[in-house]
């Protein structure tokens, strides 16, 4: 995942009391950043993301299953999914309660800034359905999580993270079997402008497309096309990539999910 740290956030309330969000009625407007440039008015139902509060928490009494997450995020369906697509495209997150709090503010704030409506996140557990539900998000629940602990941590290579990216690819699947594009964006990602033009229209042949790791690159100066000189050591990186609904795109992700029970994956 790229490494970009979270945004500065308000101080964090003293009361060690976890709480849920506050009404927009009870939250103070916060000031907006002098160097910060204006954004578009995010559609009215969804809150900008100045107005999440990514220390909020929910008491476990409240909610504690799967049943009460689907009060607030439903299964995945292609009826779902065709409420938010656009041009037959969604943009997925997956996004669980620890990432909530480090990366939802910035994830939010710089896709609705950058005037991408077509996001949903898939959620794993009851909490994180609770704050996307409350905050406008469209959002649905994963179903078959693997994940043994959703509230573990995931450095890099650690045993979580595997459980979590091997997750993503199955989600990705789900998708793209119900006949959809799918831009897949891991929550730390910063997005400065809409992809969807790049993928769609201006390279409309590729099944697949996926950032890579290197930081050089190959083409000219002032050439934002598809890199050239790739070859088979370059390290994909997947907190980025385009999958098209065709019949090479569904070969592509069956294939890759079918790995996963390989014993070295």
């Amino acid at each position: 995942p790229s490494p970009f740290p979270p945004p500065p956030s308000p101080s964090p309330s003293p009361s060690p009391s976890p709480l849920p969000p506050p009404s927009p009625s009870s939250s103070p407007s916060p000031s907006p950043s002098p160097t910060s440039s204006p954004s578009p008015s995010p559609s009215p139902a969804l809150q900008t993301s100045s107005t999440l509060k990514t220390e909020a928490m929910v008491q476990p009494a409240a909610i504690s299953s799967d049943k009460d997450g689907l009060d607030h995020c439903p299964h995945l369906s292609a009826e779902l999914l065709s409420k938010v697509a656009r041009n037959n495209t969604v943009m997925l997150t997956f996004i669980g309660f620890e990432m909530w709090k480090i990366f939802a503010r910035s994830w939010l704030g710089n896709v609705q800034a950058s005037g991408i409506t077509y996001y949903i996140f898939a959620v794993p557990d009851a909490r994180t359905a609770y704050l996307a539900h409350g905050h406008g998000v469209p959002c649905f629940m994963v179903e078959d999580v693997t994940i043994t602990d959703v509230r573990a941590g995931f450095e890099w290579g650690s045993n979580s993270w595997k459980q979590h990216t091997w997750q993503k690819v199955s989600i990705v699947r789900s998708i793209n079997h119900k006949g959809f594009h799918v831009v897949h964006s891991d929550i730390d990602v910063v997005w400065f402008r809409d992809p969807l033009e790049y993928f769609i229209s201006l390279h409309p042949q590729p099944d697949y497309m996926v950032s890579l790791d290197p930081i050089t690159t190959a083409n000219p100066l002032g050439d934002d096309g598809l890199e050239k000189g790739i070859m088979t050591g370059h390290y994909m990186n997947t907190g980025v990539y385009f999958l098209r609904a065709t019949q090479g795109g569904r070969t592509l992700i069956d294939i890759w999910d079918g790995l996963r029970t390989r014993p070295e994956m």
